[in-house]
């Protein structure tokens, strides 16, 4: 079984006061090829990454930025990701750098030597997933941040997909710096409103190496490029860390005998949900108690940052469980939660 770990995506014209807009500058022109910056990004949960951004030798006048990630703390602790973004030749870096993961055109991911392309769904997946800025900015003020001159923004930004939610936050941009980026913190809330999860970044360091063409060429293949950083556990072990719901609908005409499940994302980190053929029993609470499924093929997952996975299907063990309905199942500071609406009998 193969292991797929991707790198998290980390991350444009006046604004009126207290209205969405635009950027009022083009806040990251000052990102050439070879152009880098590295980040400390601090999860809600505790989990800490260093993270860095680098722009690539174009191609075929495209823009190719590297993103990589390092775990530092907490459960993300030794894990590493490393991806390559080719972004689509309508792509302008000066005022769209935040919201690139809807230009993404091809995507890699890079494991120890080899260059693993992103299918075609799972990329579809991720930039539906992405967050999209523009038109989502509102500027308050110049303000201060660790020595550097920067222009404080509110936004609110969707996420669209399977799971549609909100994230809330304030970026502090510089345009004299690589990617722009100084500070961004941000919480982000599920469709009903309660909070899915927060994140701070801190720019640590920029600088600029000499990129040579058939240096960027070899590193960026002529398929694909890459997206958000992850942890890979079972799917126990991400639900209970509270990291991963499940959302659960029974399938029509099945009498409660086959449930399509649809994993939810409540981090900014990307989660490869393993899962492996045999018995499964996820504790629930109250009226559920328990979801008893049996998994027939094994398989990894890939959930996108604050996004879902596409539905599955497994089947329902004997015992008294959903027969109709719909519901989700988290986990939530060690509590079970359960939402929805569903009809309970016994199945032999």
């Amino acid at each position: 079984m193969k292991t797929y770990i991707l790198a998290m995506i980390l991350i444009g014209s006046l604004v009126t006061a207290g209205q969405a807009g635009e950027l009022q500058k083009e806040y990251f022109a000052a990102t050439p090829p070879g152009a880098w910056a590295q980040y400390m990004l601090e999860a809600g949960d505790g989990s800490k990454y260093l993270s860095s951004s680098q722009r690539n030798a174009d191609m075929d006048g495209r823009v190719v930025v590297e993103e990589s990630m390092k775990g530092q703390s907490g459960a993300v602790t030794g894990t590493e990701s490393q991806n390559i973004y080719l972004l689509q030749k309508d792509f302008k870096l000066a005022n769209d750098w935040l919201s690139f993961g809807k230009f993404t055109e091809k995507m890699t991911m890079k494991a120890g030597d080899a260059d693993i392309p992103i299918d075609a769904t799972t990329l579809d997946a991720i930039k539906k997933g992405s967050k999209d800025f523009r038109g989502a900015v509102t500027f308050e003020a110049m303000e201060n941040i660790d020595g550097r001159n920067c222009d404080r923004y509110a936004y609110s930004a969707v996420t669209a997909g399977p799971a549609p939610g909100k994230e809330i936050g304030r970026l502090w941009l510089d345009p004299t710096v690589p990617f722009g980026i100084v500070r961004q913190t941000a919480t982000s809330y599920n469709a009903d409103g309660s909070v899915a999860s927060s994140f701070e970044i801190r720019l640590q360091d920029t600088g600029r190496v000499q990129i040579d063409s058939p240096v960027a060429a070899s590193s960026t293949p002529t398929g694909p490029v890459a997206p958000p950083v992850p942890v890979v556990a079972s799917l126990i072990d991400g639900y209970k860390a509270g990291h991963i719901g499940i959302e659960v609908s029974v399938e029509k005409g099945s009498g409660g005998r086959r449930l399509q499940l649809v994993f939810i994302n409540k981090t900014e980190t990307v989660q490869i949900v393993r899962l492996q053929v045999g018995k499964l029993d996820i504790p629930a609470s109250e009226p559920v108690e328990k979801l008893q499924i049996v998994v027939k093929d094994n398989a990894d997952i890939v959930v996108p940052s604050a996004a879902s996975s596409e539905a599955i299907t497994v089947e329902q063990q004997s015992g008294r469980g959903a027969v109709d309905g719909k519901f989700e199942l988290s986990v939530y500071e060690g509590t079970l939660l359960f939402t929805g609406s569903i009809t309970l009998e016994t199945l032999k």
